[in-house]
């Protein structure tokens, strides 16, 4: 019952907020209401991962916005040919969709590398130490142990990778 009540206010919420964007169709008001949305995407990727770093906000903002923007160009322009193509009654809910898969997409990449760089730290600094350099050690060699974070974070929760 909470969560319909909850889900009812946010909707009417969201409704008097696209409504007016909607009726005025402005390119600068459509854009801005997508660069929150991306902004709102981003936080709800990050918020899964157990640990972060100094710059994360922003490197995730870039990838889950700019990822979803260049493909939402494509589809609107190439794809269904939108005359204008910021035209909102297309952009606001096709840039939803895109980022609600995009989302999850980074949430799930993001969670599992950075959990295995905070977890493996100490590998990692002994692999340092004996010469290894910072790109030697991200080479997607599928018989190496050192890669496990890239099997984890290609294909998580298979170990057996690329056997499969």
């Amino acid at each position: 019952l909470i969560a319909a009540v909850r889900a009812f206010c946010q909707l009417m919420l969201l409704g008097y907020i696209l409504v007016p964007i909607f009726k005025a169709n402005n390119p600068l008001l459509i854009m801005l209401y997508a660069i929150f949305m991306g902004t709102v995407a981003t936080y709800e990727a990050q918020k899964r991962t157990k640990y972060g770093y100094k710059d994360m906000f922003a490197h995730t903002w870039l990838a889950l916005a700019g990822s979803a923007a260049l493909v939402l160009t494509y589809g609107l322009t190439v794809v269904v040919a939108v005359q204008p193509w910021w035209e909102a009654q297309y952009l606001i809910p096709v840039f939803g969709m895109l980022l609600g898969n995009t989302t999850n997409g980074i949430s799930v990449g993001l969670a599992t590398t950075v959990s295995e760089l905070a977890e493996g730290r100490q590998r990692i600094e002994a692999l340092l130490a004996m010469g290894a350099t910072r790109s030697s050690d991200s080479r997607l060699d599928p018989d190496s142990e050192s890669n496990e974070h890239h099997r984890h974070g290609v294909h998580p929760g298979n170990d057996d990778w690329p056997n499969s």
